[in-house]
């Protein structure tokens, strides 16, 4: 039973140190929301979801959400691309989004610094 609570934190732990070096990254102006974290984890979770669904998912207008990809794609993180639905736009991680945030992640599993967080060590 130790054993397994002592997995889920250190999952947990480094869980964490993932999202705050992604959000770094993304961050590039200090008026910068979560919200742009957020929008690149689930198109690049649910890829091809549609603004609709992103709007839901992040519980934010129609409007806001357009924005957001705006900025996301003019930072070369997102690319629409053409729907089944040809009034809807399907939303996609760039290559350049993806490998940025599996460099992140590289660097915190191979980076000592989150295991601070584990249980009792």
């Amino acid at each position: 039973m130790a054993k397994k609570l002592r997995t889920a934190n250190l999952l947990g732990a480094l869980a964490c140190e993932i999202a705050e070096r992604l959000d770094e990254r993304l961050k590039k102006h200090p008026n910068e929301s979560d919200s742009a974290a957020a929008a690149l984890n689930v198109i690049s979770f649910y890829e091809g979801c549609s603004n609709n669904a992103l709007s839901r998912a992040l519980k934010l207008s129609h409007t806001t959400t357009v924005r957001l990809i705006d900025k996301l794609a003019a930072q070369g993180l997102v690319e629409r691309r053409q729907a089944a639905d040809r009034r809807a736009v399907s939303l996609v991680a760039s290559r350049w989004a993806k490998s940025s945030m599996l460099s992140a992640s590289a660097n915190v599993v191979n980076s000592t610094s989150w295991r601070k967080f584990s249980c009792g060590r």
